[in-house]
């Protein structure tokens, strides 16, 4: 598959999905650790067309660094740390409290 074809079919996976899908499709991928959409795996695009469609709050922190993607019905818990959240690694956006929710998440240690 050429990869226009790719960026197309990658894009047509993330169909609808209100503002968020909108502002996924826009954002340009490929200056983040995700990489462009048409490289991102069948696992990612399939979990985050679910998130996108569903009406109740969904989040996604994706791979080692935990990156942020998210729906409409989610963006509310963000505040005014959206849109500036979208595509960035958990640790960035809540430093604050980030070595509480990676215990809470069964991912981090107590000191």
């Amino acid at each position: 598959m050429s990869r226009d074809r790719e960026a197309v079919v990658g894009r047509q996976l993330l169909a609808g999905g209100g503002e968020m899908g909108a502002l996924i499709r826009s954002y340009d991928w490929s200056l983040t650790k995700l990489g462009a959409i048409e490289s991102w795996s069948g696992s990612l695009r399939t979990a985050l067309s679910i998130c996108l469609n569903s009406r109740f709050p969904m989040v996604i922190w994706w791979g080692k660094e935990l990156i942020l993607l998210y729906n409409d019905a989610w963006r509310p818990i963000l505040g005014t740390k959206h849109p500036n959240s979208l595509g960035k690694p958990g640790e960035q956006i809540w430093p604050e409290i980030w070595d509480i929710a990676l215990i809470d998440w069964g991912l981090g240690i107590r000191g």
